[in-house]
């Protein structure tokens, strides 16, 4: 062979096809790929953001449960929304579970564990005290969690200074316990219900069951942040109705 050409046995010569794309048929490729991907970017998204939603339901659902056996343990109390002697609600009520969920402490450092939604980019953290007695008995401990409690399952009265006990519902079913929130606690007056899966949020009850609720609202969506009454997603000045659920 030489100048690209190939001498045949019979001493004739021809030229070599090169092979490979030509720019045509690559940028042809190109474009395929291209439209592929932009079909298959929202399929792919979705599917993550389902998977994220049935892990989020699954850890609401593991939080309801350590609650409910708190109460077991506690005589029929559920821990209330704010620390013994404090009036100011916070994430009490999964500090005082976290031994119940058998999170790791290196676990709720790096931002993981049954009380962080996967959604959250940036769980809600705080230093608790009342978590001292486990990490450590001399200083405070950062906690990480993406869930908010509400008032009236955590306590006897709407500012979650006095514990309630569970048999109190008159309907465990349709009374909140859990739910995804942009704050430690939601009531009837600040609802901050954080819209993040597939254009809802998950709500844990009290009797232990998990729903999905759809908004009609975007993921990343803090209801609360609207003007009245689009801020209210549920009643505002009743609470012997659901969620917020009526005593006896």
């Amino acid at each position: 062979m030489k100048n690209g050409l190939i001498r045949a046995a019979d001493g004739v010569s021809f030229a070599r096809k090169a092979v490979g794309f030509t720019l045509v048929e690559l940028l042809v490729v190109i474009a395929i790929l291209s439209i592929l991907s932009g079909l298959l970017m929202p399929v792919l998204s979705s599917a993550r953001k389902s998977a994220h939603s049935i892990a989020c339901i699954n850890n609401l659902k593991q939080c309801g449960s350590a609650e409910n056996m708190y109460a077991d343990d506690h005589g029929d109390f559920f821990p209330f929304a704010a620390p013994p002697g404090s009036a100011s609600p916070r994430c009490f009520h999964l500090a005082a579970i976290i031994n119940y969920l058998q999170v790791p402490k290196d676990t709720v450092l790096a931002k993981k564990g049954s009380q962080v939604c996967p959604s959250f980019v940036n769980p809600f953290t705080v230093d608790v005290p009342e978590m001292r007695l486990w990490y450590n008995p001399t200083s405070g401990n950062n906690f990480y969690y993406s869930y908010a409690g509400t008032h009236y399952a955590n306590s006897a009265d709407p500012y979650g200074t006095s514990p309630a006990r569970r048999s109190r519902y008159r309907s465990p079913s349709q009374t909140l316990l859990l739910t995804d929130g942009t704050s430690q606690t939601v009531y009837r007056y600040v609802q901050r219900f954080y819209v993040i899966h597939l254009g809802g949020f998950n709500n844990a009850w009290v009797d232990g069951h998990v729903t999905h609720v759809k908004t009609p609202y975007p993921d990343e969506t803090d209801i609360a942040l609207f003007s009245a009454p689009d801020k209210y997603f549920y009643q505002k000045d009743d609470t012997t109705t659901p969620p917020w659920g009526e005593q006896k």
